[in-house]
């Protein structure tokens, strides 16, 4: 697949020249009306040959630009009639409205009993003459005939001898890609044959490993860098010669898995086929950590893993946090009691008796629990300045501390801030 797929890239890029001059070669002609200056011929006969002119022009190669729109051209100009476009710069103009490249004006003229055609190929980038051609003879139609065929032939010379040039080109070209081909096809063999003896060579299990890698090693440095051939050889010489990895953690002891498979506690060295491969570490308290190695067959690569510790929440948090959010559910209580004990405050007033103890009752049990709340909240709020991190408390930093002095002694909190 490989070697076909040169083969047609050669191909391409061989004969692209050809055929991108093959399609410039074909200029597009705008062919005018001829002009009779003094043949005396009909309308008719006038345009008979002037079709004629199209029809041996587009024989030859030449694209011709259909008569229909150089007349809807005129006609879009307002022009009264074709004669007004036989002058040179008129069919100039014309002819790049009309995105031609050239452009064809034709006179037959009349001398004595012999009628002269005429024809001139005007490049319209160069606003210049390009190519001319004449002829004579007499003036009967079949005569006329005669005289367009030979004019035309004359005019169409330059253009058959580019097309022999481009075709001589071509098969030059097509010869040299055969050849390229034939060759691509030749070493391809030749390595298709050298492969099957090292293949079989290096599935071989009574020759030496490093045998078999050496023989490896050296068919891939032979052959192209994409051919199917090497990465066959790159494939088996990651199974026959695997990499290693030294995988070590901080803090040491974690288990490394590759895949979902446990490979042992770190530091250890691991052998591995060549390519890349996720490392995943885990350690009790600690989060996992992974890191993707890129694996090199026959040499050693290192791989560290950091794993960040999880540190338990200490008291002074854990009891801030009990302190806070208790006091706030006491305080939302309280709230709610002072309320329930207002409702019996207002009952009360209009006249209820039985509602006095019982505004008084709630109304105790509010003030005591929005205490308690206030109380509690401070504790907390307290108990969180005075934390320290979870760490510090864990590596035995405390928060609160007995500092012995000359004179006695006090107590430290360090907390927070």
């Amino acid at each position: 697949m490989y070697e076909q797929s040169s083969t047609l890239l050669i191909l391409a890029i061989a004969m692209w020249p050809v055929v991108s001059a093959a399609g410039s070669v074909r200029p597009v002609v705008a062919v005018f009306d001829m002009e009779d200056r003094g043949a005396g011929l009909d309308k008719t006969t006038l345009e008979n040959l002037n079709q004629l002119f199209s029809v041996k022009l587009a024989e030859c190669g030449y694209q011709v630009v259909p008569k229909e729109q150089i007349r809807r051209r005129l006609r879009q100009q307002k022009r009264e009639s074709y004669k007004a476009c036989y002058d040179e710069s008129c069919q100039i103009e014309l002819g790049r409205e009309l995105a031609a490249q050239k452009s064809l004006s034709t006179q037959i003229l009349k001398i004595g009993g012999t009628c002269q055609l005429g024809a001139t190929m005007f490049d319209l980038r160069k606003s210049a003459a390009e190519n001319a051609a004449s002829a004579s003879g007499n003036c009967g139609e079949k005569d006329l005939l005669a005289l367009v065929d030979r004019v035309v032939d004359k005019l169409c010379t330059p253009l058959r001898e580019r097309f022999e040039r481009l075709s001589k080109d071509a098969r030059t070209s097509y010869r040299k890609v055969l050849k390229e081909a034939a060759s691509i096809k030749e070493r391809s063999a030749r390595r298709q044959s050298v492969w099957k003896e090292v293949s079989k060579i290096a599935n071989d299990e009574n020759v030496p490993g490093e045998t078999r890698a050496e023989l490896l090693r050296k068919f891939m440095k032979e052959f192209p860098e994409n051919s199917p051939q090497k990465k066959q050889a790159e494939k088996m010489l990651s199974v026959l010669v695997p990499g290693r990895v030294k995988v070590s953690t901080n803090p040491a002891g974690a288990e490394i898995w590759i895949e979902g498979k446990s490979m042992g506690k770190a530091p250890l060295e691991l052998e591995l086929p060549e390519g890349s491969h996720k490392l995943v570490a885990t350690l009790p308290d600690y989060e996992s950590a992974d890191m993707q190695v890129r694996v090199v067959s026959a040499k050693t690569v290192e791989a560290r893993l950091e794993l960040e510790r999880i540190y338990p929440m200490n008291p002074f948090k854990l009891w801030g946090h009990i302190c806070f959010w208790s006091g706030t559910a006491f305080a939302a209580a309280g709230a709610g009691l002072w309320y329930v004990a207002y409702g019996y405050a207002e009952d009360n007033k209009a006249g209820d008796a039985t509602a006095a103890d019982k505004a008084v009752l709630w109304r105790n049990v509010s003030f005591g629990l929005l205490g308690a709340g206030a109380a509690a909240l401070a504790a907390g709020t307290l108990l969180w300045i005075l934390s320290p991190g979870d760490r510090a408390w864990f590596e035995k930093q405390a928060g609160l501390a007995a500092v012995p002095l000359p004179s006695g002694g006090a107590i430290v909190l360090s907390g927070r801030w």
